[in-house]
């Protein structure tokens, strides 16, 4: 059941709605500070221009969705976004819900920008229902945050070590310009005022102040910070940290809070000692102290992090803006105005043209990473095994040949890898025509590319265009299976799109998996009681008739295993496998990790059932299962995953547990949450080949919501009483 939306003008403040705001906030976004009925107000309070409007989304008569907008120009409206909200005062919990908003908004009404939508808070994958020709996803910012669940020193024994040995040079110095920093936390609400003053002239006094817009006692922002500021403190809310030198403040830090989050507000310090670094020195404090406040809290910094920041946070996350319209057209007619604004933009004013310091590499395997690449592939394999650079050896070993012309795209820029791609070149018999594919095959579960936190949309689309400038004749380009949800997904379709590719997303199947919070006798406990019972009974009388289970870490034990899982493999229902010498060298690389589990039952010195599980980085894959239908008696399958379940819980202390590949039945007994993985398909419409794909496929598109519909009727009339086929329900179809 879709909701119901409604438009109402606002007069600088929520008023009358200012209560459901803040239930809605607090239902949804865990009460966000920068989405409280307070800040909002004041936003409207001091930003207001009296065009804006609330538009409230209700579903049964409660208020799902809502969102301040105002009218940007003629036919496009958008969320109200003053400089001073790092984040749109926006409550909507999936994207999707604004997916009719148009309809209900004062005409014209053409297109909505939803800008600087966090996406730690709102969902974003139900735009996909929206026709993609109808809709936009720009890059805004790449923010961080730290979850405070430890003690700042776990923290900060957690952080790379260039930044920790700054931070020791930073206070040496200060040391040897005989030094020594005073901070001061002021969080009494009769203090805070004159601690905003302060703020706002050390501020001044900087670049911000030569440029106009520093906080100043006197101008409206700097009225907005001392109202808020204000308003915070007397909830007991709101921080100022201040370090001294002496009788000079020489840095400062804003800061509000509510619930579980604490926001950093604003930062300032003092120009004249930037070689001392007074801002990263307070900052450090800031953390230390906020570990020690509000234990268990998350610190959001609510930035566009470069590198330097990008190594104090724990977490990173996007903020983006959407665009929806009213009908394809309109985003085609938008789109032609862009590029039309991009023809006549000089190469070097537009941020999206190569830059002079890019740089494209291509290696053929990973046994030729130079220190930084390897280290940027070690970054990706804590998210998957898959994406290690071990995991690629082993698939180009046993699986590829030359003739599938393997190898790495490296984009580096200022030297440093940004982006390294995974690929494949599938060649066709015509000359100069070929196919970018993902380095994978059907072994592959999950790709990604491997991505520097840094890493934006526009560096994507620059890597593409210097791949074709070196590969013009590649007429198509195949990512898959990526997670639906994941940076990486969002990203390589929109740098293909930006590239100049035509790009389909496509499914490719659903995986199981389970996020893992309690042990592992409790996790067989939660099952159903048909599941749980077999695996009791089977298990006790497996081993009463001289059976045994176990699993194998060790290498010194791998020789022996690998003889067992061939075995059971050979005498179970699976195929031969095309590439016998894949899952074995799989099998020896994981265990010189410390990733292989290899669970085995055995009746006697019969094994019966085998499976192989990866498990790295707190995830536990479970890659490969077997049994022998002889002993189809003792349930060994559902045994053996049992005791596998509960190594891989209660020793390897996982977090997450995943069926890989596919919806099939026996899975969603075992884990209960689904996600999708997708893919995408791009077209390089410069070439023959590829323009024509694009069509055929964008006519599909097109039509293949006609066909369904008249599928679904010609049914309706195969089963109509009229036609003489009506039947009573089969009690065994629905058994």
């Amino acid at each position: 059941m879709s909701g119901v939306w409604s438009c109402h003008a606002l007069q600088r403040g929520l008023g009358e709605f200012s209560a459901e705001w803040d239930e809605l906030n607090s239902r949804s976004f865990r009460a966000h500070p920068m989405l409280w009925s307070g800040f909002v107000n004041q936003l409207l309070r001091h930003f207001a221009n009296g065009s804006e409007l609330l538009c409230v989304r209700r579903l049964e008569g409660k208020a799902d969705a809502m969102l301040v907008l105002r009218r940007r120009d003629f036919g496009t409206w958008a969320t109200f976004l003053p400089s001073q909200a790092q984040i749109a005062p926006a409550l909507l919990p999936d994207l999707a819900a604004a997916q009719d908003l148009l309809r209900h908004l004062p005409s014209p009404a053409w297109a909505l920008d939803l800008m600087c939508i966090d996406t730690g808070f709102t969902q974003t994958g139900g735009l996909e229902a929206t026709p993609r020709a109808a809709s936009r996803t720009l890059e805004h910012a790449r923010t961080i945050a730290i979850p405070m669940t430890g003690s700042f020193e776990s923290y900060w024994a957690s952080r790379h070590k260039k930044l920790t040995s700054n931070m020791r040079r930073y206070e040496r110095r200060m040391q040897e310009e005989g030094l020594q920093p005073e901070f001061r936390v002021v969080d009494q609400a009769l203090e805070i005022d004159a601690a905003v003053l302060r703020y706002a002239a050390l501020e001044s006094r900087g670049w911000k102040g030569s440029t106009g817009t520093a906080l100043t006692a006197d101008n409206e922002q700097g009225h907005f910070y001392r109202d808020i500021m204000r308003e915070f403190a007397q909830l007991g809310k709101a921080l100022v940290f201040e370090m001294w030198l002496g009788a000079e403040m020489v840095a400062s830090r804003l800061v509000i809070l509510r619930n579980e989050s604490v926001v950093f507000l604003k930062t300032t310090y003092a120009e004249a000692y930037a070689k001392l670094a007074p801002g990263r020195i307070l900052l450090m404090f800031v953390i230390r102290n906020l570990h020690q406040r509000y234990p268990g809290r998350r610190i959001e910094f609510y930035t566009n992090a470069d590198q330097d920041l990008l190594s104090w946070g724990s977490e990173t996350r996007l903020i983006l803006h959407f665009s929806l319209y009213r009908h394809a057209l309109m985003a085609r007619t938008f789109s032609a105005a862009r590029r039309a604004r991009r023809f006549f933009t000089p190469a070097l004013l537009d941020p999206t043209m190569p830059q002079a310091d890019d740089a494209l590499e291509l290696y053929k395997q990973p046994g030729e990473f130079p220190e930084d690449v390897k280290a940027l592939m070690a970054q990706a394999e804590r998210r998957s095994a898959q994406f290690s650079s071990d995991w690629y050896q082993v698939l180009l070993d046993t699986v590829m040949t030359a003739d599938d012309h393997p190898g790495f795209y490296v984009l580096r820029r200022q030297g440093k890898p940004l982006i390294v791609l995974p690929v494949r070149m599938e060649m066709d018999r015509a000359p100069h025509h070929g196919r970018l594919v993902a380095l994978g095959n059907y072994y592959t579960a999950l790709y990604a590319p491997a991505l520097a936190p840094e890493t934006q949309v526009a560096d994507i689309t620059q890597m593409f265009r210097l791949i074709l400038a070196q590969r013009p004749e590649t007429y198509a380009l195949y990512f898959a299976p990526l997670d639906h949800d994941s940076d990486a997904y969002r990203m390589l379709g929109e740098g293909m799109r930006q590239a100049g590719l035509k790009t389909h997303p496509y499914f490719c199947f659903g995986n199981w998996f389970q996020t893992i919070t309690i042990g592992g006798e409790a996790f067989v406990d939660q099952l159903s009681t048909s599941l749980r019972g077999t695996v009791r009974r089977m298990r006790k009388k497996l081993l009463q008739e001289q059976g045994r289970l176990e699993v194998i870490c060790d290498p010194a034990d791998l020789e022996r295993g690998l003889e067992a899982f061939a075995s059971v493999y050979a005498r179970s229902w699976k195929k031969p496998e095309p590439y016998p010498d894949f899952i074995p060298n799989l099998m020896r690389k994981c265990a010189q990790r410390g990733w292989l589990r290899l669970g085995l039952a055995w009746h006697g010195d019969t094994p019966i059932a085998a499976q192989l599980w990866l498990s790295s980085h707190g995830r536990a894959d479970i890659y490969k299962v077997a049994y022998d239908e002889e002993y189809k008696r003792f349930a060994p399958g559902s045994v053996l995953t049992a005791e596998v379940m509960k190594h891989v819980i209660d020793i390897d202390q996982v977090k997450e547990v995943d069926y890989l590949i596919g919806d099939d039945p026996y899975k969603k007994r075992w884990l209960s949450q689904r996600r999708e993985r997708w893919g995408w398909v791009a077209y390089n419409p410069r070439t023959l080949p590829g323009l024509r794909l694009h069509v055929r496929d964008r006519l599909a598109e097109i039509f293949r919501p006609a066909a369904a519909r008249l599928s679904q009727a010609l049914q309706r009339l195969r089963k109509s009483p009229e036609s003489g086929e009506a039947q009573a329900p089969n009690v065994a179809d629905n058994a």
